[in-house]
């Protein structure tokens, strides 16, 4: 392994150990769950000790959103930086991220390019346009085509009198590795919706969540953005779907600007561009 190859390598887990969505979790504690509880019990009350507790909660929030902030900045610099090291090299390696794959566009308009074709093949029918949707990605470095199918079971809920998030009652013995994981991204997809007001406007976030979270493009979208990958390719077989909560909007407000996802949509002979606005 080359020295370029071990720094990048480096690089990339200090990316990948980020403590950005941990941050943004407490954040969401601290605003829909802390702060309104403490501001409820004290109402009609001159507590000393609870108001001080809020004074200590609300600057707790502040310099949560400093942090973020500060790791946002410096993910993007790190990103940035991996993008262009190696390219003065004789022969730059291949690195690991951010994935600067972009599949060739025909100049035939009727056509599409050779990996969308045997992509689409691969992908399984939907009888009546109904079922799962099911995805191929390229631009993962090192992976290859990546498969990845929508929904996902475990999760959270907002339980009213507890007045906080909670696991549905199921046993999480019999969980598989991957259900496991999936379920964790679906969390933290969650998780970001709800912290970014009207640019994701979720009506009643306490009483249910979007199925948003749970679809292939925001998967692809939040891979993307926790492991500084600029640009993926995804052919589907359903259509992308629209409105203030649907997936346009969602992947625009997972991803960081700059980056891109384009998605393939049956029959289509040009993808779906949707391109970072956080």
């Amino acid at each position: 392994m080359s020295e370029v190859e071990e720094l990048a390598n480096s690089i990339t887990g200090i990316i990948r150990r980020s403590p950005t969505n941990r941050l943004r979790r407490i954040k969401v504690w601290l605003e829909e769950y802390a702060l309104p509880t403490l501001n409820e019990t004290t109402e009609g009350t001159n507590n000393a000790q609870l108001s001080e507790a809020i004074e200590l909660f609300q600057h707790t929030r502040e310099l949560v959103e400093d942090a973020l902030a500060l790791c946002d900045n410096s993910h993007t610099r790190l990103v940035d930086y991996l993008a262009g090291l190696g390219t003065n090299d004789a022969s730059p390696p291949a690195l690991p991220h951010p994935s600067t794959y972009r599949p060739p566009v025909s100049d035939n308009p009727a056509t599409v390019d050779q990996w969308v074709s045997q992509a689409r093949d691969k992908l399984p029918e939907r009888p009546a346009g109904k079922g799962s949707t099911t995805g191929i990605v390229r631009g993962f470095a090192g992976s290859g085509d990546v498969e990845v199918t929508s929904g996902g079971s475990g999760r959270r809920v907002w339980k009213p009198g507890t007045e906080r998030w909670e696991r549905q009652p199921e046993s999480e013995q019999d969980e598989t590795p991957k259900a496991r994981q999936e379920r964790q991204l679906i969390d933290r997809i969650d998780t970001l919706l709800v912290t970014v007001g009207q640019r994701f406007p979720i009506p009643r976030p306490d009483l249910a969540m979007p199925e948003t979270s749970t679809h292939v493009e925001t998967k692809v979208a939040m891979r993307m953005r926790e492991s500084g990958i600029t640009y993926a390719a995804i052919t589907i077989n359903n259509h992308v779907c629209d409105g203030p909560l649907g997936c346009r909007t969602a992947v625009a407000v997972i991803l960081p600007k700059s980056y891109v996802l384009e998605v393939w949509e049956p029959a289509e002979t040009r993808p779906v561009r949707i391109e970072g606005q956080a």
